[in-house]
């Protein structure tokens, strides 16, 4: 909810930059902490893969919004916070944390989104809102949502924490690829260079 809140704030590619690598460097921390130094080639590979995260997400010419900024560290916190504790929950039981995981984020949201309606605030009360035309996308991002969570639990319990945190932390990469396939967008420069340093980290982080 605080990156949503902060990509309306005007400053989209600054916002998800921002989170972005915040949620990447909180599970390096604790991973670092549980399971010592990662070798200097794959930090090496962390710091290129934070550097391709902000040149893919980031768009130049964003103006900083202060309260934009700032809820996307939140967002970054939750989100990486969040990676951190799937993990521990997910070596007890995979298939239990994240059956808690989205009963948990379906409670929160569903009680701030029925907030939202009672204030007269939600798409609800708008008469283009229609709620046919959104429940299969978004039972299908949900879907997409739950998959990629266990596709990460699995790397994060067959390997290093922090290694199976940074290579999903790539997502953007994924999702400027989308956009130029269905929304027929360019890539920026910076983009372009930021999908070639993804690669490099991958490599890097693999090696």
């Amino acid at each position: 909810m605080a990156l949503y809140a902060a990509l309306s704030l005007g400053s989209m590619g600054l916002a998800a930059a921002t989170c972005s690598v915040v949620t990447a460097t909180l599970p390096v921390l604790y991973s670092y902490l549980l399971e010592g130094h990662a070798g200097v080639v794959r930090l090496i590979g962390f710091a290129v893969a934070a550097v391709a995260i902000w040149l893919i997400a980031y768009t130049p010419g964003d103006k900083p919004h202060p309260r934009g900024l700032g809820l996307a560290v939140l967002a970054g916190l939750g989100c990486g916070t969040s990676l951190v504790l799937l993990h521990v929950a997910a070596v007890q039981s995979v298939p239990w944390a994240l059956a808690l995981m989205r009963v948990a984020s379906t409670g929160v949201s569903g009680a701030f989104g029925l907030s939202l309606w009672m204030r007269g605030r939600g798409s609800a009360g708008k008469a283009s809102f229609s709620l046919r035309n959104v429940i299969l996308p978004a039972a299908l991002a949900g879907l997409l949502d739950t998959t990629g969570n266990l596709f990460y639990v699995l790397a994060s319990l067959a390997g290093r924490l922090d290694v199976a945190a940074v290579l999903s932390s790539l997502y953007p990469a994924g999702t400027m690829l989308l956009a130029a396939w269905f929304l027929k967008e360019r890539a920026t420069r910076s983009q372009m260079t930021g999908m070639v340093l993804a690669l490099a980290a991958v490599a890097l982080i693999s090696a």
